[in-house]
Parts: C-alpha cells; structure tokens; sequence
C-alpha cells in the first residue's frame, strides 16, 4: 500500500515547506553553511514526520473503506 512513490511526494513537500520557511525567516542569517544545512535537514525530517502521521492513517482509512 505505502509506495515510493507517496513517500518521495512527502519528501518533496516537507523540503519545500522547510526551504521556504528558511527563505521568509526574518532573523538575522548565521554566516556558518553547516548551520543553515542542518537547520533545513532538521526542519524538512520534522515537516516529514507530521506529514507521514497525518498521511499515512488517513490513506489507510480511504483504502480500507473502498474495499
């Protein structure tokens, strides 16, 4: 049931989610490349743990239902 396919789409939105939020994030830019690397790492696995909790059950659901 779970695909590569629905977890590259996850992926792929928790990035962009993350990116964008480093992009409007209004503090002042920390001149250190790792920080900011680790910041969008940590921020893209969290917005893709929610996303996979919220995902997941709910696609369970519509599959059990439509058998």
């Amino acid at each position: 049931m779970t695909t590569k396919k629905d977890l590259i789409r996850i992926g792929i939105l928790s990035l962009l989610m993350s990116m964008t939020g480093f992009i409007l994030d209004q503090d002042e830019r920390v001149l250190d490349v790792k920080t900011n690397v680790f910041e969008i790492v940590i921020m893209t696995g969290l917005c893709y743990g929610i996303i996979s909790v919220i995902y997941f059950p709910i696609s369970l659901l519509m599959h059990k239902l439509t058998k």
